[in-house]
């Protein structure tokens, strides 16, 4: 099933026929290798999964009948977008200890974990929260009758910092240079009307767009994207994304310059931002959780 979400995502035009699928997650057991019993368990898991998906298309459905209704559906920008790729892991996260019932019941707390994210993001690489493709890269659904073309898909590289402008630039407002006396820090991003409406092909950038959480740490400029996992401070990974979606062939040994040159960006973006070395944060005195106890982490 991985292999052919991946191959009808070049069939579909969203990768290149070039590209390759990344390597198999070891910590993932074949599905040929599973017991019946585990078999039957996965199954049931992706079809609550499937179900959610159902549910959350039913919703937007309503969403969109509404905005008909109201006469508001040819005046009104919708995105649909994921935070992070799928969730990987085996499934032992606090929240998951306070399961009283079977997958799909209402006291199930499940998740998908690595054996059926892996086949979420094919073909990318690794989950959420990690630099990689598979934990950064998500989804991206425009919906915009007479302004965005139907059935089209921009190859352009977007970020979340990119919707704020595009909302500005779409309201036909300017961003605040200060609010209740205060001055606002610098808008990051570009607008993404001009690649959604057809103008363009690409996000004009000056700079960088950059990555951090938990000491994952990614930057990336045009082609070339340059990855550090956490806990590995001094190694750094760089790939060419236009060639290697997948991640699988790290290139930094041959390209020394330009490792120094996005190492360099990610340090002055960091200090510029107020980033924290997460190192420290793992070495500082812990306090209690707070709140609902739903597996918060507090450093």
């Amino acid at each position: 099933m991985r292999v052919q979400r991946y191959r009808n995502a070049i069939k579909k035009g969203l990768i290149g026929a070039d590209q390759k699928i990344a390597a198999h997650d070891d910590q993932v057991k074949p599905w040929n290798k599973l017991t019946y019993d585990e078999q039957e368990y996965w199954q049931t898991r992706q079809e609550v999964y499937a179900a959610m998906i159902d549910h959350v298309d039913q919703e937007v459905g309503r969403l969109l009948a509404k905005l008909k209704e109201l006469k508001q559906d040819e005046n009104t920008l919708i995105i649909f977008i994921s935070d992070n790729g799928a969730q990987g892991g085996n499934g032992t996260r606090p929240y998951t200890q306070r399961t009283t019932g079977p997958v799909g019941t209402a006291g199930s707390y499940e998740t998908q974990n690595s054996n059926w994210s892996q086949t979420g993001n094919s073909p990318l690489r690794n989950y959420k929260a990690a630099p990689y493709e598979g934990g950064i890269s998500a989804p991206f659904i425009a919906w915009f009758p007479n302004k965005i073309k139907a059935g089209t898909i921009a190859k352009g590289t977007g970020h979340l910092i990119d919707l704020a402008p595009t909302f500005y630039e779409l309201a036909g407002i300017n961003y605040p240079k200060q609010l209740n006396g205060i001055s606002s820090n610098a808008l990051p991003g570009k607008s993404l009307l001009p690649l959604l409406s057809g103008l363009t092909d690409t996000v004009q950038r000056s700079v960088p767009l950059f990555w951090e959480r938990g000491g994952n740490k990614a930057v990336r400029w045009g082609k070339w994207k340059l990855v550090s996992p956490a806990g590995l401070t001094e190694k750094f990974e760089l790939f060419d994304i236009e060639k290697d979606r997948g991640e699988n062939a790290d290139v930094a040994a041959q390209h020394p310059e330009i490792v120094a040159q996005l190492k360099a960006a990610y340090v002055k973006w960091a200090a510029e931002n107020g980033v924290v070395d997460y190192e420290t944060l793992k070495t500082a005195p812990t306090r209690p959780a707070q709140g609902n106890n739903r597996g918060n982490q507090n450093f």
